[in-house]
């Protein structure tokens, strides 16, 4: 790198003031400011166009690496490897509802006789109310 001191530069500025004159300077000084903007644009864009041809090229090479048919075989593979456990999956799925739904029919059978009973015993319970009400009409008369 450029390793310039203070005493480097002054002299630098001391020979452009008596080649160029201190009337031109501002406009020199302009001028350079335009120039290192225009070096800076132009590295700028260089750095994004190389930035750019590696990344298309690591693209390039990532499609290369994964081939879609390998791939492809080896899901395949896998799938079929797990293909056994899942229906054996499925049918003790199966039968857990079946048993599911035995018991559910069970218990609706026995809901349905219980409310009967209950009809039954409401039945009785009025009659026997009856009876009694009856009973102790008559034996107050």
């Amino acid at each position: 790198m450029l390793s310039l001191g203070w005493s480097e530069l002054g002299i630098i500025f001391i020979i452009i003031v008596v080649v160029v004159g201190p009337n031109e300077i501002p406009n020199l000084l302009k001028q350079f400011g335009k120039v290192t903007k225009k070096v800076k644009s132009i590295s700028r864009d260089f750095n994004t166009s190389i930035n750019n041809i590696v990344k298309e090229a690591e693209i390039d090479e990532f499609k290369k690496n994964i081939n879609v048919d390998d791939f492809q075989k080896k899901v395949n593979e896998e799938v079929m490897k797990n293909t056994p456990n899942i229906t054996d999956e499925f049918k003790e799925i199966n039968s857990s509802l079946k048993n599911l739904d035995k018991n559910l029919d069970k218990s609706q059978n026995i809901k349905s006789k219980n409310s009967k009973l209950d009809k039954n015993l409401v039945k009785n319970l009025n009659k026997s109310q009856n009876i009694k009400s009856k009973n102790s009409k008559t034996d107050g008369k």
